[in-house]
């Protein structure tokens, strides 16, 4: 029987090991992750406003692998060897017939005072601890950014700085306090958003006029001070810094037997595989992979990334030549609390429409629909619930 290990429990992970499990019945199929859970990273900028806690937006899955068949070892993995065959983990090794890294990324954290910083994408807790900084100001600076890697440009979130700008405009605005904050949006790209496609990149800069937003744009960042942002054109006055860094590959490369690029990332090319390895591929912000320069990495695209590198993995095993490509692709809905601009690019056309109320709701709707995939059966959910105190009496 083969064994197939993918190494992650996120959005190109899940998707990997759900796909691997339809294409193939008979396989063993194995996720490795620190834990059993999902978050869905594209609400994080709804915590600071409190639209949103973080224990909404994380899924326990080990009800969703048990209906699938799909194995779970808990581990953090420290290497990998045998050319792919082998999996190391502080909990065990793990042999495999094939693998799908599908870890995730890390922040660079190389500028100097980065400490000084919060970041949203980090996760549930830094994203309430943004929101309890901007309750407890009655006025002030922020400022909000975000930079790349420069050895792989698409290694970055952007689009989620913008909209997390949006989403805090928005929320000053119902607090009725706007007028006492002055925000301010920094990157060293002068054009920003340009993945999204020029009509996105104007409609942006339009906005922040718009919103009386200061842009500091096109300026190296050289250091964080508690107070302010120092960069090459300046320094930016604040109370509070919201960034997010560019990013690398995962740590266990250091150690691993897998080529990693300039910029720390596993190189495939535009099947998802790992160019000279047997039956190993790699997903979603832990790879480098070949195709358009526009081409962001987000979630939609690690799900791609992953329903192709699944099905490359099945018919090279099978002994099929593997030959799926990647469908390069951008989408995503830029909200603001109460409305969302909805942005599309393919290598045909690109889309951006003005903020849209329907387009706020898209954004919900979606998240829900995303998560319900992976939540617990009914029957898992009532077996697992705490048991109730017996009642007692006098």
């Amino acid at each position: 029987m083969r064994h197939l290990v993918v190494i992650g429990a996120g959005f190109g992970a899940l998707t990997t090991a759900h796909a691997l499990r339809k294409r193939d019945l008979d396989a063993e199929i194995t996720i490795v992750a620190p834990t059993p859970s999902f978050l869905y990273y594209p609400s994080l900028v709804w915590v600071p406003s409190g639209m949103r806690k973080p224990d909404d937006l994380r899924v326990d899955v080990r009800d969703f692998l048990a209906r699938n068949r799909i194995g779970y070892h808990q581990g953090t993995v420290q290497a990998i060897t045998d050319g792919g065959r082998t999996v190391v983990t502080d909990q065990g090794r793990l042999s495999n017939d094939g693998l799908v890294v599908a870890s995730g990324g890390r922040f660079l954290r190389q500028i100097p005072g980065i400490d000084n910083v919060l970041t949203v994408c980090q996760g549930g807790p830094s994203a309430q601890a943004i929101g309890e900084r901007i309750a407890a100001m009655d006025g002030g600076r922020i400022a909000l950014g975000f930079a790349g890697n420069p050895k792989h440009k698409p290694a970055m979130r952007g689009g989620a700085m913008f909209e997390l700008l949006f989403c805090i405009d928005t929320q000053l605005r119902r607090a009725g306090k706007r007028e006492n904050f002055e925000l301010t949006f920094f990157t060293p790209n002068p054009r920003p958003g340009q993945r999204l496609g020029e009509r996105a990149v104007q409609g942006l800069l339009d906005r922040l006029e718009k919103l009386g937003v200061t842009p500091h744009l096109g300026h190296p960042i050289e250091r964080f001070e508690p107070d302010k942002v120092v960069t090459k054109g300046g320094e930016i006055p604040s109370d509070l810094t919201i960034f997010m860094p560019g990013m690398t590959g995962p740590a266990f490369l250091d150690d691993s037997e897998l080529p990693v690029t300039e910029s720390g990332h596993v190189p495939v090319d535009e099947r998802a595989k790992v160019d000279g390895l047997e039956a190993v591929y790699a997903v979603g912000d832990a790879a480098a992979f070949p195709g358009p320069s526009w081409q962001a990495k987000q979630a939609h695209a690690a799900d791609i990334q992953g329903a192709t590198a699944a099905a490359n993995l099945i018919d090279e095993r099978k002994g099929d030549v593997p030959d799926h490509t990647v469908r390069h692709e951008i989408i995503c809905i830029l909200d603001s609390l109460d409305k969302g601009v909805f942005v599309f690019r393919n290598d045909r056309m690109q889309i951006a429409t003005p903020p849209l109320t329907i387009g706020h709701w898209a954004k919900v709707a979606l998240e829900k629909v995303y998560l319900l995939q992976y939540a617990p059966s009914p029957l898992a959910r009532l077996r697992d619930r705490p048991a109730q105190p017996a009642e007692q009496t006098a």
